[in-house]
């Protein structure tokens, strides 16, 4: 009689071990911080002749549950540090945050801007507040530099739409309702030009989700000037490893392989890209 109690016991740890997370559970107070390591490889067609280029790109965010009310998170993050190197044919550049060369001056301006987000236990980003007085306090510090007449370009990256759509794309990952398999559709808006990624996302172990879809790019956008309209497609998959006491994406790698063309000036630009990206996620 005892075996057979000590096996029952065993089997209802096990089954509770294995429960798979289908939510956030997070307090206030808790702090994490995202490091994003990404690897970008662009080929591009000019003319009949091939070009290359790669962008290595690395940003630390810290962020902070500020309160908790009926399931939704209010959320402040911070941006810790930002760096990219971009190696191309008779070019490389390096800007870095915690640089102090005048190229780096962008990036510096960055580095320690906060706003607040809120987010419900789905992941699902449903407001962010503070842009406006990121984008303003990154026009000041840029006025009178080099880099004023691209305050627009380099301010874009703290648009409503794109930081709610990375967010998005980031920590809405979990199904609406207990499920081992769904879909969700993320679309971000980078100087106008959309990107839309349809995934099919699947439990492969108690703490691991996979997800694979297509990705879409296509519009138009500025760059140094000129429009430039992109018709890209292609292919994603990310798998996200688990903590399963608080339901964040410890480390979440994804792989994205798109190829199309682009158009500047009355010229046709066939291009493929092929991104990998890590990203980690600490408790602090």
């Amino acid at each position: 009689m005892k075996k057979l109690i000590c096996l029952s016991l065993m089997f209802v740890s096990l089954a509770a071990f294995a429960q798979k997370p289908y939510e956030y559970n997070l307090s206030a107070g808790d702090k994490f911080e995202v490091s994003v390591d990404m690897v970008q490889n662009i080929e591009q067609n000019v003319m009949g002749q091939s070009a290359e280029t790669q962008q290595d790109v690395n940003s630390v965010d810290l962020f902070e549950v500020l309160s908790v009310s009926n399931g939704i998170y209010t959320i402040k993050s911070t941006a810790i540090s930002r760096k990219v190197s971009i190696s191309a044919p008779m070019m490389s550049m390096e800007m870095n945050s915690d640089g102090e060369a005048q190229t780096d001056l962008p990036f510096k301006v960055m580095a320690g801007k906060t706003f607040q987000f809120t987010m419900n236990k789905k992941g699902e980003v449903l407001q962010v507040m503070g842009l406006d007085k990121v984008r303003a306090a990154m026009k000041d510090e840029l006025a009178g530099t080099p880099f004023a007449a691209q305050v627009d370009q380099l301010t874009a990256t703290y648009q409503d739409e794109f930081i709610k759509g990375t967010l998005d794309s980031q920590f809405n990952i979990y199904p609406k309702t207990k499920q081992d398999t769904w879909d969700k559709s993320v679309s971000l808006v980078m100087n106008n030009a959309p990107v839309e990624t349809v995934v099919n996302f699947a439990y492969t172990g108690a703490n691991q989700i996979t997800g694979t879809g297509d990705v879409t790019m296509k519009g138009e956008q500025e760059q140094m000037g000129m429009t430039v309209s992109s018709d890209l497609s292609g292919k994603q998959s990310s798998v996200f490893d688990i903590d399963a006491k608080t339901g964040l994406p410890a480390k979440v790698t994804v792989s994205q392989d798109v190829s199309g063309n682009m158009s500047a000036q009355g010229m046709d630009i066939p291009m493929k890209l092929k991104t990998n990206a890590t990203t980690s996620i600490t408790m602090k």
